[in-house]
């Protein structure tokens, strides 16, 4: 099988898990979703290297604020709904 270096598109589907690991706080699981594209780059016929970028986006349900007092500092409020994340990979592929 001969094959060409291209760009490419790619798509997840999936679920982030959470484990905080403080007292008090519980783990949770939430759907996410991603796209990436990359480069494969043939150097042989079963050679290539391969370079990706990947956005992958949890959904939330989350919520606090900041609260300030003089002798105690301040505590810090979020309200989310996506929690954004970002990858790069790269590597050599054989194929066989």
């Amino acid at each position: 099988m001969n094959r060409e270096s291209g760009t490419f598109v790619s798509g997840l589907v999936g679920i982030t898990h959470f484990d905080p690991r403080e007292a008090g706080l519980s783990s949770e699981t939430r759907f996410a979703h991603g796209v990436g594209i990359g480069i494969d780059y043939r150097i042989a016929n079963n050679l290539s290297f391969r370079l990706e970028g990947r956005g992958i986006g949890t959904f939330l349900d989350s919520s606090g604020g900041i609260f300030c007092s003089s002798s105690k500092g301040c505590a810090m409020y979020a309200d989310s709904n996506l929690l954004l994340q970002g990858e790069v990979i790269s590597g050599l592929t054989f194929r066989f």
